[in-house]
């Protein structure tokens, strides 16, 4: 195969010193761009296309019972839950997160176990989270992991047995 005129025929077998400029400082500039800690408290749950999650509430919006809750609230909480749920697993969002996360939350329809006493404490922890970003967060980061990493039969077999008030018992007040 033949080489165009303009590239030197040992460029590969001979050291050619480059003399490359400094490189420019990098600033976050764009939307999903951190260089804050990502740990801080308004951040919730870091990971791969977090946003997509709020795509998949469509999925959703016929299933979902509010009960004593305010509709976006409940939604928002639901994509904070399932935000993280999805980051321990090291992956973009999808369907089941959030089907575990309304598992979790009392607000799919048929979810068993008794909500009489546990649905005041969904209420408290889920108002007002569509405009409290940083109780979104505290609120995913308190689900206890061994509740967040089962799939939704997982979820549902757990909540018949312990029921919510096991759930909402380990939960931190916000």
């Amino acid at each position: 195969m033949t080489t165009k005129p303009y590239v030197p025929p040992n460029r590969d077998t001979e050291y050619r010193p480059e003399q490359l400029p400094p490189a420019k400082p990098w600033f976050a500039r764009r939307p999903a761009e951190t260089s804050a800690d990502p740990y801080a408290p308004t951040f919730g749950a870091i990971g791969p296309d977090m946003g997509y999650a709020r795509s998949l509430l469509t999925l959703f919006s016929r299933r979902l019972v509010p009960g004593g809750c305010n509709r976006d609230d409940l939604l928002e909480a639901g994509v904070a839950v399932a935000m993280r749920r999805a980051t321990m697993f090291g992956r973009a969002p999808i369907p089941e997160d959030l089907e575990v996360a309304f598992l979790l939350l009392g607000a799919l329809d048929g979810v068993p176990g008794d909500w009489s006493r546990a649905g005041g404490s969904v209420a408290a922890h889920v108002e007002g989270v569509r405009y409290k970003p940083a109780q979104a967060a505290h609120l995913a980061a308190s689900m206890p992991d061994s509740w967040l990493c089962r799939k939704p039969g997982g979820v549902r077999q757990q909540l018949l047995e312990e029921g919510p008030d096991a759930l909402y018992g380990a939960l931190e007040p916000h």
